[in-house]
């Protein structure tokens, strides 16, 4: 049997890398021949390796790429046999063949529906067969090229382009692919490819940059067994390991990063070329960013030259002026200019560590339309860390962590994009954020001035909010703003997280809670500040966080603060009236807290109403609903001890995982308990009669005529996420803020049925739960519980028993001591 590669030893040297990928391909060559002159050696067929095989660089357990060539578009009875025979040898000796059968017409041309082809082509190698065949095909194919190079290069940017925006068009991801990401095998190949089309040479970096993700690939390959290409936390501790002089994990992905992106700028910057060469002097004449052009600086197909790159050093200003130009007109510096700007580095950090910018720099940067194109220009080039020294601590700076999907510095930037992308938004709820955006006009550069601080303590091993507000406030001291600027700037970072930690464990429901956040904010201008700061944060951590439902709860809990300032929501609770409520409804509001009313709209509380009415007379009732891309079960019925858990785990038992729940108890012994749930695989919306099994499960559970545990054994557990972001369960005790019950809060590893097997904890401990809040966030699950005992807040020793049960509920049943 080949062997697929060498058993792990660490992460090999750059050199060591592109050597060893030559080796393997020249040993395949020599199997791959053996079975050919076996079975096809009367054949009139050619053998091409292709792709990355083709380059003779092949990776331990990458596909081998074969193409035959053949003088006919279909292979004879016979040349299938042989060809299955000789894929099932490759098989059997280790090696992942693919193969495709082309005629030399097929080659010569691209193909609609395949434009791979052509580019997989460029790396063709003759490996065995009719030499004559290969011969007119590589004679044929040369016309070709030549014919159309400029056809080849613009498909090669545009499979790039296509590539790089499934990646968000970013580097900094926390676990990046070393193939197919920005920076990685992909893009060196682009290079290579767009280099051979041009006639222009490979830059003098060239082998570092391949052998340095060669090595990175290669490492991940032997240690996983597989064609495995993301560098997972786990990896990085394991790559690192072998680095000791880089300093751990975060060290080891610093010096990834840096030579991504060098390699991702080095092909966007060979697609600009092609694109510019490829473009006519009619495109030239219908530009109209070139009227942009002024004294300082030369525009071009949305490109910014110098005018007088040797005024650099000698005036200071031009690059303050050239970013504030970037951000005012959403341009983008050529890639001579960024080039110019680098090498200028040096000088820049000893010029501005002596004179800083200046607030009103900052100011009219991050008021224009465009600021997070010109801070993300500024960042690529080196120029933020000289103006911004503190930024340096973020860069490339990894924090294991698997809500987040980007670098800490890339998250900033994010964030500070999704703020501009609300000029887009046309559909509720972002829409309503759109207009917040808009009315906050003048405050634009306070509210983008604080994204770019917000995280700048992270990584010091002390609070990363506390650190952040620190740096800020030396910043802006230095910097010159204005006492007031200053204080409006530093609320918006010391408060990043008060809304978001809101949503996530308190009752938004409750008067008390309303209140402490309404004089937390102390005035609309900075709750409409912070709102937007949340939508950006959280939308930042990754594009699939900020979803509708949570886009939804911001907004609401922004319109509730935004009443209770303007002294709305502090009149007391009235008792329902005859007019505009139905007699069910005054029936439900007159049992139930007077929080329930802040939660629901009317149209939630008449439907609610007639459901409670019905459960009254049948036991049990259920609604089932889909909101916000989530699905919402209400469920009325006689209230039990263990009917909220219960309850939790037959949702769970149906696959579906539950972002929020509520339990309220009627005064005439009835509970109205609502799920608000995402169905991942979509099994609600494609089979709707799924739709009315999953109501009959709740009703019968709700009757106690099916266990949640009967039906939990059908949901499998989940696979476990990597040792480098999991966490030992926390518990969390404190008083509600109203003395009416005890918060308790559980961070733990998610997994099928955790809420249930946590309400079930309270619920043995003799606990009422009068509302619980559950939020998952990657592999990690947040759930708080607002619990009392015989109508009253825990005592000490009883919430020391809850602690005890909830922190043996948060180990699968396997993992639980006896």
């Amino acid at each position: 049997m080949l062997s697929d590669g060498a058993a792990p030893n660490g992460v090999p040297t750059a050199e060591e890398a592109l050597t060893r990928l030559a080796e393997r391909a020249a040993s395949v060559d020599e199997a791959v021949r053996a079975v050919w002159e076996e079975l096809f050696q009367d054949s009139a067929l050619a053998l091409l390796a292709v792709g990355g095989y083709g380059r003779g660089r092949l990776f331990p357990h990458s596909d081998v790429d074969l193409l035959l060539l053949a003088p006919r578009d279909m292979a004879s009875p016979s040349e299938r046999n042989r060809l299955s025979e000789m894929l099932r040898r490759l098989w059997d000796a280790g090696l992942r063949a693919s193969h495709s059968w082309r005629t030399p017409e097929e080659c010569c041309a691209v193909q609609p529906g395949n434009p791979e082809l052509a580019v997989s082509l460029l790396d063709a190698r003759f490996l065995a067969g009719d030499e004559r065949l290969y011969a007119a095909f590589a004679a044929r194919w040369k016309r070709f090229e030549e014919k159309n190079r400029t056809q080849l290069a613009e498909l090669i940017c545009r499979m790039m382009r296509a590539r790089h925006a499934r990646f968000h068009n970013t580097v900094f991801h926390l676990e990046p692919d070393v193939k197919e990401g920005p920076g990685g095998w992909r893009d060196w190949q682009t290079i290579e490819w767009l280099a051979r089309l041009s006639g222009r040479g490979l830059p003098v970096e060239a082998d570092g940059w391949a052998g340095t993700i060669a090595s990175a690939r290669i490492f991940l390959h032997e240690r996983h067994g597989r064609d495995h290409n993301t560098l997972d936390f786990d990896s990085q501790e394991a790559a690192a390991a072998s680095r000791p002089e880089l300093a751990g994990a975060a060290g080891w992905m610093r010096a990834w990063y840096r030579n991504a992106t060098a390699v991702e700028r080095a092909a966007v910057r060979a697609a600009a070329l092609c694109d510019s060469h490829g473009r006519g002097g009619l495109h030239l004449l219908l530009d109209r960013t070139r009227r942009l052009s002024n004294a300082d600086f030369t525009v071009a197909r949305g490109l910014v030259w110098l005018r007088n790159p040797g005024h650099l050093e000698r005036d200071a200003e031009l690059p303050l002026r050239l970013f504030v130009f970037l951000a005012r007109h959403g341009l983008r510096p050529a890639p001579e200019t960024e080039a110019r700007i680098e090498a200028a580095d040096r000088h820049w950090k000893r010029a501005w560590a002596a004179r800083p910018a200046g607030a009103p720099f900052w100011k009219e940067l991050l008021a224009a339309p465009h600021a997070s194109a010109a801070v993300r220009a500024m960042r690529g080039c080196g120029f933020l860390a000289a103006l911004l020294p503190e930024w340096e601590r973020i860069d490339h700076l990894v924090v294991p962590d698997f809500s987040h999907q980007f670098t800490v510095d890339e998250h900033t930037l994010a964030a500070l994009e999704t703020l501009e992308s609300l000029e887009r938004e046309s559909a509720p709820p972002r829409k309503a954020f759109a207009e917040l955006w808009q009315e906050s006009a003048r405050e634009h550069w306070q509210l983008r001035l604080a994204l770019l601080l917000h995280d700048a303590g992270k990584g010091s091993g002390r609070d990363h909010v506390d650190e952040s507000a620190a740096i800020a406030r030396e910043f802006l001291r230095r910097e010159g703003f204005a006492p007031r600027e200053s204080e409006a700037v530093l609320f918006l970072i010391e408060n990043h997280l008060a809304l978001s930690a809101a949503m996530q464990s308190q009752d938004l429901a409750d008067p008390e809670v309303q209140a402490r956040l309404a004089h937390q904010m102390g005035a609309i201008e900075r709750l409409r500040l912070l709102t937007l700061m949340t939508y950006a944060d959280i939308s930042a951590v990754s594009p699939k966080q900020m979803t509708a439902w949570r886009a939804s709860r911001l907004l609401s809990l922004y319109r509730t603060l935004y009443a209770r300032l303007e002294g709305e929501l502090d009149r007391p609770g009235e008792a329902p009236q005859d007019t505009g409520w139905s007699a069910a409804a005054r029936v439900l509001l007159a049992g139930l807290p007077e929080r329930y009313r802040w939660s629901r709209n009317a149209e939630e509380i008449e439907q609610e109403a007639l459901l409670l009415e019905a459960a009254r007379n049948s036991g049990a009732a259920v609604s089932l609903s889909g909101v916000h891309g989530a699905w919402r079960a209400v469920i009325a019925a006689a209230d039990h001890p263990r009917l909220f858990a219960t309850l939790a785990g037959a949702i769970s038992a149906h696959g579906m995982d539950i972002l929020e729940c509520e339990a309220f108890t009627h005064e005439a012994g009835f509970a109205v308990d609502a799920f608000l749930f995402a169905d991942p695989h979509r099994t609600l919306e494609l089979n709707p009669p799924e739709q009315e099994r999953l109501r009959d499960t709740l009703r019968r559970a709700a009757l106690g005529q099916v266990s949640a545990g009967h039906l939990l054994r059908r949901r499998p557990m989940p696979r476990l996420p990597a040792s480098a972001a999991r966490e030992a369960p926390a518990v969390t005790i404190l008083p509600d803020q109203s003395g009416r019950s005890t918060v308790v809060e559980v961070v733990a590893q998610d997994r099928p049925a955790l809420l249930h097997d946590l309400a079930l904890a309270i619920s043995e401990a003799g606990c009422d739960i009068r509302l619980a809040l559950a939020d998952t966030r990657g592999h990690k699950a947040i759930d708080v519980f607002y619990v009392s005992r015989r109508g009253a807040p825990l005592g000490e020793a009883e919430a020391a028993l809850l602690r005890r049960r909830l922190e043996k509920a948060c180990a699968p049943p396997a993992a639980r001591p006896a």
